[in-house]
């Protein structure tokens, strides 16, 4: 399987919707940096492999290369190592080198300009990495376009939740800075600051988690339930500009402490025959699967906002499938034939990815027919 392939597959299976937003502004014949925030460790860079309508290269920190498993994902998406100065610093001219070869012959390359997945709401400020590595380009012949790109997650943490990329408008960095070198500091920072207000339209830029949870609740409340994530952000971020003081108090059936929405489902797709089918099937996997569902969700709490969902992603990939082959093993023991004991092992499988998929809709349907019941209580006691 591809890298490409790979990406989609775990962003589909992680999420339960990625919306792509400005696609359309970035030219198919253009080397492109990609310059994105970065508040969910590698789940950013999967998202933006599945999400760019190109092939793309990532910078990376170099000490992934220290995380055996990853390394053979590392050299089948070839990632370029980047050593940082909290790491232990070293020269980067040979990483630098490989992204100017790249964009010399049209390709694109990813970099999170932030320097570092954290945990803030909003952005830290961002390095020169791009810049440099653009004016490098330029020295080789290349026209580089610098596009911002915003993560925004529905709860970056939360399986089978949102998830929204949005492309911002493409900087040709050649037109902007026709004589620029790495050598020209002035020029360098001034491209670094035109990617970091190019970013900052597009990058979640909340002042506090409290302001993210009251914005959003204001904006769920308004727009028709079931709106989706692109216009829940783009409206929340309107009135959290234009009228701060008019912010709802957050809703916590609506946002979580940290501002982490709790989408609606369109009432029209809600279809309760099948999920009374279902749910039988559902809670059988589910608790056939409970073991490495514990071990998975232990091994993210213990770690930073920012890499649990990494986390999960990893550990589920290994878990997961040794608890099937315990399955198939303990059967085995106690005297099932093999093809009893693959079935036993694959039925265990097939209903815990049922209960993975449709446990997190019927909670999402449940919390919208409430809200439902609570605006019609509203409207009956409304007066006149």
């Amino acid at each position: 399987m591809s890298i490409q392939g790979l990406a989609d597959g775990i962003s589909d299976f992680f999420f339960d919707q990625v919306e792509v937003v400005g696609a359309e502004q970035i030219p198919a014949d253009r080397p492109v940096i990609f310059a994105a925030n970065h508040h969910s460790g590698l789940i950013d860079a999967l998202l933006l492999y599945s999400a760019t309508p190109r092939p793309i290269r990532a910078v990376g920190k170099s000490t992934l290369w220290d995380i055996l498993p990853l390394r053979p994902f590392l050299s089948a998406a070839q990632v370029i190592p980047i050593k940082r100065v909290r790491d232990g610093g070293g020269s980067n001219d040979e990483a630098f080198s490989e992204v100017s070869r790249a964009l010399s012959e049209g390709d694109a390359i990813v970099i999170f300009v932030e320097g570092t997945s954290h945990d803030n709401p909003g952005l830290v400020p961002i390095k020169t990495g791009a810049a440099r590595m653009a004016f490098d380009a330029m020295s080789l012949g290349a026209q580089p376009l610098v596009v911002p790109v915003g993560i925004v997650f529905e709860d970056r943490e939360r399986f089978r939740s949102n998830a929204l990329v949005r492309f911002g408008e493409p900087i040709d960095v050649a037109r902007a800075y026709p004589q620029a070198t790495t050598d020209d500091r002035d020029q360098v920072r001034a491209l670094t600051g035109r990617i970091e207000a190019g970013l900052a339209v597009v990058a979640p830029v909340w002042e506090s988690e409290a302001q993210r949870a009251a914005a959003r609740t204001s904006a769920i409340e308004e727009l028709p339930i079931g709106a989706p994530l692109s216009r829940i952000e783009a409206r929340a971020e309107q009135l959290a500009e234009l009228r701060p003081a008019s912010l709802l108090a957050p809703n916590p059936d609506l946002v979580g402490q940290r501002g982490e929405a709790n989408l609606l489902v369109p009432p029209d797709q809600i279809d309760t025959l099948a999920g009374l089918v279902l749910a039988p099937f559902a809670f059988v996997g589910k608790w056939s699967n409970r073991p490495p569902f514990i071990a998975v969700r232990e091994i993210a709490k213990r770690a930073d906002l920012n890499i649990r969902a990494t986390l999960k992603v990893a550990a589920g990939m290994v878990l997961f499938p040794i608890w099937w082959i315990v399955i198939a093993i303990t059967a085995a023991q106690l005297g099932a034939p093999f093809w009893w004991a693959f079935g036993i092992a694959a039925a265990t499988a097939v209903l815990g990815l049922l209960a993975a998929r449709e446990l997190p809709k019927a909670r999402a349907e449940r919390r919208t027919r409430r809200h439902l019941r609570q605006r019609q209580r509203h409207r009956s006691v409304r007066p006149g």
